[in-house]
Parts: structure tokens; sequence; C-alpha cells
């Protein structure tokens, strides 16, 4: 389908061209990328084109008359009559084109050609892009927004990674600072308290209930001794419990990192101070009031921003600072960070220092990911006694699954705030969309059992010697193009960075293919399996590569594609 669009878009830009010379216009085609979209409505073609309605104020022609003009050109392009089954201008001035049913086949047969990589791109390639998300504080379990962030990530990794970028994946762990030391205050209050001595946890700690399951891992180790262990021994105990906890969640989450990269690397090779020194160089610092600025407003943040306190201590700012600058020094040419909710006004800040460092603005790019609403029978769900503030991770996907927690926290932009209804995401029903994905493919599993009951050998069946000219049926047709979409969706969602079209493209997907397999129940010359044995075989061919589409956007998405349910 990409080629298609590719041609189609080509020959408007070529014809568009042809009539601004032939009007002596001034036609600048750069600004404009793409000339054809796909109608949602299908009675208005597969592909249409708005260019005329666009143009008219620089072609000085009514929208229609530049339609007329752009159809005459376009059909006489023999290349385009080969595809085309129908030109037709509708409306003020849209132009709408139908393919042919030959056209149709020839995508299907292309899918089943090129099989797992149909959907594979090169838009990205030569891009080295460090993808850093969840990077969850070390302080405690990971929470309901790290588990929408950690899906949101690793499906945009995988993404990225099928557009030919080269992506690396990395967990940022803030092990350094006042917050480990609070940390470590906190957890050795617990082991005085269980050993019977007075002490309170600092109002500032950190009070959720899973520090006292480490206070009892500690006393039963070392006993009365642990009263004897300093601060900065409990810090440590805690940090690499917790990310130890962290990686268990995650791998069972299955999100995997290629990098737990540790802040206190950061201050143990002094990068602070050559990232000050090379601010300074610049002139992008300044001393007022004791305390060293950045000079962000430079860059479009309201206020400058401290980087040193007046007290010689560096500010967190001024670690992200060189942590970044970090990520260029190892060969990434474009970041991406996926961040919390209330996080924008950081952004002006750490794009404004990534370019006094000398890169460019659009090689740092955050996504913010927003909060997540956790909703059960219509009632919000209450906050973790374990985690002290928030909903474990951990407590949703032992509540509904890994599947259907990784889908749900996927459908919905991530700039937009996520209700999750807990008990949809368990419903064994088409209301589910997860279930009703996966449904999809484990019906198609199903037909092939049904197949090999009448003696049809599915293992030597090859799909790519089917006849598919057999397939006219106008709901086969439009299955065909929307499988014929698939690599369009996953060139966009690397493109925009937007990956929740990939889970509704799957349901949209699925949907054709139940209404197709229904019509069948009701009208026996529909049905896949049927008395002609060559449809039947091209029928077989359709489900198989719709099945193979399902799978890999299933797999893109970490969620199990189920052969039965």
């Amino acid at each position: 389908m990409n080629t298609i669009i590719t041609q189609l878009n080509d020959a408007v830009k070529n014809a568009l061209r042809n009539i601004a010379d032939a009007l002596s216009v001034q036609f600048d085609d750069t600004p404009i990328s793409d000339f054809i979209e796909m109608p949602k409505d299908k009675n208005h073609g597969d592909f249409a084109t708005t260019a005329p309605l666009k143009l008219a104020k620089l072609f000085k022609k009514a929208p229609r008359d530049i339609a007329a003009l752009l159809c005459d050109r376009i059909k006489s392009d023999a290349s385009l009559a080969k595809i085309l089954k129908k030109i037709e201008i509708a409306g003020p001035g849209f132009i709408n084109f139908s393919l042919l049913d030959s056209t149709v086949h020839d995508i299907l047969q292309s899918i089943l050609h090129q099989g797992q990589n149909y959907s594979r791109n090169s838009s990205l390639l030569g891009q080295k892009i460090l993808l850093e998300f969840v990077s969850a504080n070390p302080t405690g379990p990971l929470n309901a927004v790290s588990a929408r962030a950690a899906a949101v990530g690793d499906v945009l990794a995988s993404l990225l990674h099928r557009c030919a970028a080269d992506v690396h994946r990395e967990f940022y762990v803030n092990d350094f600072g006042n917050q480990v030391n609070l940390l470590g205050k906190s957890l050795k209050a617990r082991c005085l308290q269980l050993l019977n001595h007075s002490a309170d946890i600092p109002a500032e700690g950190y009070h959720g209930e899973y520090l006292i399951d480490m206070a009892k891992d500690l006393i039963l180790k070392y006993g009365h001794a642990t009263t004897d262990k300093s601060e900065d021994f409990f810090a440590d105990y805690a940090i690499a419990t917790n990310v130890a906890h962290q990686k268990r969640d995650l791998t069972n989450y299955r999100v995997a990192f290629d990098e737990w990269f540790s802040e206190k690397t950061i201050h143990q090779n002094n990068l602070l101070e050559q990232n000050i020194s090379a601010l300074k160089k610049s002139n992008h610092l300044y001393e007022k009031e004791e305390k060293l600025w950045f000079r962000s407003t430079d860059f479009g943040d309201e206020l400058d921003r401290v980087v040193v306190r007046d007290n010689g201590i560096p500010t967190y700012f001024m670690a992200d600072i060189a942590y970044h600058q970090n990520k260029y020094e190892r060969g990434y040419t474009r970041l991406i960070d996926i961040w919390g909710p209330d996080h924008h006004g950081y952004i002006p800040r750490l794009s404004g220092a990534i370019q006094a460092l000398g890169h460019p603005k659009e090689s740092f790019t955050v996504l913010i990911v927003q909060q997540v609403n956790l909703v059960k029978d219509g009632v919000p769900v209450k906050m973790s006694k374990r985690a002290g503030k928030f909903v474990l991770m951990d407590d949703v996907i032992s509540e509904v699954g890994t599947d259907a927690a990784r889908f749900f926290f996927v459908m919905r932009s991530t700039d937009s705030p996520l209700d999750f209804d807990l008990e949809l995401a368990k419903k064994q029903t088409a209301d589910n969309p997860c279930f009703y994905v996966q449904y999809a493919h484990a019906r198609i599993h199903s037909i092939y059992d049904k197949a090999r009951e009448q003696c049809i050998d599915i293992s030597n069946l090859n799909p790519s010697d089917a006849n598919l000219a057999l397939l006219t049926d106008p709901t086969e047709l439009e299955l065909i193009k929307k499988m014929g979409q698939f690599p369009s969706i996953i060139e966009l969602c690397g493109k925009l960075l937007e990956i929740h079209h990939l889970p509704y493209y799957l349901y949209d997907l699925a949907s054709l293919f139940h209404l197709y397999f229904n019509l069948g129940k009701e009208q026996p010359h529909l049905r896949i399996i049927g008395e002609n044995t060559e449809l039947t075989k091209s029928r077989l061919a359709l489900i198989s590569a719709l099945k193979n589409i399902i799978q890999d956007g299933l797999a893109l998405l970490g969620v199990s594609a189920p052969t039965s349910m």
C-alpha cells in the first residue's frame, strides 16, 4: 500500500507542477509532503486528495476547476491506469481514487510474499536514538503511571526499530542526592522501631510499608547489630533492593532495558564540573546571589535556572544536563525522554541547556505520559498501603494480566489522562479491545482446525499459489485494503511518536475480520471453508496473511497472540 500511496502522491505533485507552469504560477511543493490521504468513509474511495482546495488561492481558480485540470492529467498517466478503477471529483473540490480489484489482490500477494518483513520500512534509517523511559526513583515500588510509561516506552522502541532506527532503551537510576539520604534514614528508623527503639521517619522521608519488609529482612540477617549500621549502609541496601524489585516487575511486564544508568557515575566522573565549565565558556552561565544560573530565558524558558546553589552543591537540573550531554557523547544523535505528569515546565530549561551545549533543538524530544486513573465497578481505586501513596504496577498486572495491561496502557494518546477500567480489562468479551484482537487471531486458528477436520492439509498449503482473483466480495476486498495499511501505520507511529495508532488499527482490522467471519455464518457463499476448493484455498491465503499481521502487531505491543481462547 505504501508503494501505491507514493505513486499517487508523485503523480499529483507532477500534475500540479504542470498545471502551475501552464498558469505561470510559482508553485513550491516542498512544504507539502503528502497530498494523498485515506478517507474515513469508504464511499469516498480508497484514497483522496484535497490539493485543489488548498491551492485555490495560489492558482487563482475555483477548487473544482483545479480538480478538473488535475484529473485530466492524472488520467493520462498510463502507470496509474494499471492500478486505478475510478478517479472522480467530489464535493467542493476533492478528488477520490478507487483501486482496481487486481490492485487489491496484488496488495495481498505482497503481504503473503513478504511475511514478517511486510511492515518494515527505512523511514528512520541512520538515526541513532537513546530512548529513556520509566526512570522511576529507586526509593520505592513502581506505580501505575510507571506501568503506563513502561508500556509506552517499550512499544515505541519496537516501532522505531521497525522503522530501521538504532534504538537504545535506558533506565536512569537516581541513586544520588538528598532523596537517597532520606531513604536511608527512613529504613533505619523502621529497623529501630521493629527493635523497640524510639525512632521517627523524617517528615519528608518514605512511609510506605514496603520499607517494613526490608527492615525485617535486615534484622533477620544482622539481628540487633542492625542498629550499628550507618545511614549510607541503609541507603545502599534500600536502593539495591528497590532496583532489583523494579527489574523483576519490569521483566514480568515484558519490558527489558539495554542499560540501567546510575546517576552516581555522573558525579564520580566529574561530569557536572565538565559541563559547568563548558557552559561558562559559552557565556550561558552567570553568578547572582552567590548562586550560578543558567540563561534558560535565552531559549524560551520563563525564568533563568539555578545550576549551583549558594552552598556550592549542584542542583538536580545540573545533573540532568550532564546526563543528557553524556548521551550525546556516547554517540546518540537523537534523544527521546518519556516523563510523567506535571513535567511540562521542565522541558524548556533542559532543551535550552542541550542547545547551549551545541546540539540541535530537534534532536531532543520529551513525551509526557499523563496520569492513570484506575477504576473498578465505576469507583476510583484507593491507594495502596504497601506503596504509601500510589497503586502499584504489580497490583495492576496481577489484577488484569500483562496482555490487557500493556494493551490498555497504550490505547490512548500519551498526552491524555487514562481512565483504566479494571473490570473491562478482565472481560472475555468483545467489549474488551485486547480480547477482541486476540480472539481474531485465535479464531483464525480455529478455522485451520476445521480445515484439517475436512482433510485440507494446512501444512502443505502455499498461500502464495492461491488464485487471489477469486476474492471478489466487497468485505474481502475491504479487509485486504485494511491489511495493506499496516506499513503506513507503523511508519506513522514512528514518525509522530504516537503509538496509540497501532492498537486502534488492530482493533479495526479485527472488527472487519469478525464481520467477514459472521457474514459467512449467514451467507454460505461467504464461508471461508466451502465446497469450492479453489475459493477455499484463496480465503485460507487471505486469513493466513491476516493472521501474520495481527500476530506481528500484537508482538510490537508486547501482547501475546493465543491460538485458542
